[in-house]
């Protein structure tokens, strides 16, 4: 169900030239996946007879007992739906080839020999050829394709299996056997293969052989591990003396939706179609992010880049635009104390006084006195310059003349805030000679939780690609950094904790904020998730509640479920505003810039 499909890694621990010993740990391991529900298993490399058998894979004898163990091992399993993948020698045509053997059950489905063979290699083994195949018709077996094939898995995926760190870019995922002794001053396999999938947006599971293998004259340390894209979903233990199994559910839909576009020749003979069954629900154990925006990278260092990104943004705007001053609105709220930090980071590597940032901090009627408060104090701390200008009087003059009942709380009422506080931002902007950083960001876009020609509205807007809770971490991140004052951090504490409102509506009678964000909206943490996944992987409604229902186990189905619903009708709805979005930095390879990450009908 929704593509997921359990793959497997196993390094058996072996007995060199002991075909019906290997033969019985494979067939141990292949058991364990498929009870784990794992679809495809895959060996190491010559691991039915270990790879450092030298010159006596020229025994007749040897090749002889591999097709025997290997068709008892294939008889065994003829009633298990699992595709394994095991590395071993074949006489084929009176050449001895390193191969590996792809099968289902008892059945064959192709023999795929070694192509790039060592100096050691080519002593002992004959070389495949790129591109060739063939079908083979065996007294011994029933015909097989031999050569470099690809499989299609269910007419919608590629799977390429290859030797050490050969590698298929049109492959949803790759399938590599090796059996490479370590030399520590030239590890890179993992790193090659990380690098390989990051560049070709597909997945790749790697096994080397470990122990059992001869150590006349290298080690060879079990090294395996599974990567989807730029993810290292799991990874073997090194050195173990005893056999090991890990996986872990891959994700084919994240894979394919990037690759519908992709090119690729191939010839119908190597070619063949397999059909695995998806996992249903249940069997998929894979743990998602609570928020995935963070785990992209490496945390802190993700953090400080895109704070910088932030920074050298309004840095070229300023500067392009050949402004004196930044004016920015200032509520006391966490968008828009962002911006404030930005702004002041920018003037300090600017060498410019704090004096040319002008806070604003425009009172209404759902104003409390915690984020005005918080506004002030900033404001001072920074050493801004910083202006209170209410708006209560102008918009009661302005329901008047529109014959508004300031009692009737509608959108109006909110709407007519937020606009008149832009009007006020722009004229002091073309006063001082100035531009308008915008606080809004990208949880607010994605729901149109902004007002049209007002809040969505600013010079530049550098928050507008990034999701509330990413600016909750940004924020924590500044107070973790202590980049100021401990009385600054007390005060960008309080305002992670006070909850998120555009206080457009009055308080209640305890003076207490009466219109909280996602008590409308809902959680942040969940409108986030679902932004992710919707954006950068295109996945369908089943399948994003389904993976938030196995993430957040505080929310039950049917809330989310509500949750996604209207998060979503928002999403279709509100894409006039994103038409006429302002300027604004991309950070991620996804976001609602009309003009370059997210084209979409406003009318829909």
């Amino acid at each position: 169900m929704f593509a997921f499909y359990k793959v497997a890694i196993a390094c058996p621990s072996i007995k060199l030239f002991n075909p019906e010993y290997n033969a019985n740990e494979i067939y141990k391991l292949i058991l364990e996946a498929e009870e784990k529900k794992a679809r495809i298993i895959i060996f190491p490399e010559l691991c039915l007879t270990g790879s450092t058998c030298l010159d006596l894979f020229k025994q007749k004898n040897l090749i002889s007992e591999v097709r025997k163990n290997f068709d008892a091992l294939r008889e065994n399993l003829t009633d298990k739906n699992i595709m394994y993948v095991i590395g071993m020698p074949l006489e084929i045509k009176n050449n001895l080839f390193n191969c590996a053997v792809i099968c289902y059950g008892k059945n064959i489905l192709g023999v795929i020999p070694k192509i790039n063979l060592s100096d050691t290699d080519k002593r002992y083994f004959s070389a495949g050829k790129k591109n060739f195949a063939t079908q083979i018709n065996n007294s011994e077996w029933d015909s097989f394709f031999f050569g470099d094939l690809i499989f299609e898995m269910n007419d919608r995926f590629l799977i390429k299996v290859n030797f050490d760190l050969d590698f298929c870019h049109f492959a949803d995922i790759n399938l590599n056997l090796a059996s490479k002794p370590i030399y520590l001053d030239e590890n890179f396999d993992e790193l090659i293969i990380k690098s390989a999938c990051i560049k070709n947006n597909n997945a790749c599971a790697y096994i080397n052989s470990g122990y059992g293998e001869s150590t006349t004259n290298f080690v060879f340390n079990g090294t395996g591990f599974i990567f989807e894209q730029e993810k290292k979903l799991t990874q073997t233990k090194k050195y173990l003396l005893e056999s090991q199994l890990v996986y872990e559910d891959i994700d084919f839909d994240k894979i394919n939706f990037k690759k519908q576009k992709r090119e690729f020749i191939f010839e119908p003979n190597y070619f063949i179609k397999i059909t695995l069954p998806e996992l249903n629900e249940v069997d998929i154990t894979r743990k998602f992010d609570k928020n995935p925006f963070l785990k992209l990278v490496e945390q802190k260092n993700f953090l400080r880049e895109i704070l910088l990104i932030q920074q050298n943004a309004i840095i070229t705007r300023f500067k392009k635009s050949e402004s004196k001053k930044i004016i920015i609105g200032i509520s006391g709220g966490i968008d828009s104390t962002l911006s404030l930090i930005n702004a002041i980071f920018v003037f300090d590597r600017l060498k410019i006084s704090h004096k040319n940032i002008l806070g604003v901090n425009m009172p209404g009627f759902g104003t409390s006195d915690i984020t005005f408060d918080n506004a002030k104090f900033l404001s001072e701390s920074f050493d801004i310059t910083y202006k209170i200008i209410s708006i209560k009087d102008i918009c009661e003059k302005h329901f008047k003349d529109i014959d508004h009942d300031i009692n009737n709380l509608n959108v109006t009422f909110e709407n007519a805030q937020v606009r008149e506080r832009t009007q006020i931002l722009f004229d002091l902007a073309n006063d001082l000679d100035g531009i308008v950083l915008g606080t809004g960001d990208l949880s607010e876009i994605a729901t149109g939780f902004t007002t049209y020609n007002g809040d969505n509205i600013s010079n530049y807007n550098p928050n507008a690609n990034l999701p509330k809770s990413l600016i909750r971490e940004l924020v924590n991140f500044i107070i973790e950094e202590k980049y100021f004052s401990d009385k600054t951090n007390a005060c960008l504490k309080k305002i992670l904790a006070t909850p998120i409102s555009p206080e457009l509506l009055p308080n209640d009678q305890n003076k207490n904020i009466s219109q909280q964000t996602e008590k409308i909206l809902g959680p942040y943490e969940l409108i986030d998730f679902f932004i992710f996944y919707l954006l950068k992987h295109g996945f369908t409604r089943q399948k994003i509640i389904f993976m938030a229902e196995r993430t957040f186990e505080n929310y039950s189905r049917e809330k989310i479920e509500f949750y996604f619903d209207e998060f979503y009708k928002r999403f279709i709805k509100q894409q006039f505003k994103r038409s006429c979005s302002n300027d604004s930095p991309q950070i991620f390879s996804f976001g609602l810039s009309p003009r370059n990450s997210f084209l979409m009908p406003s009318d829909i």
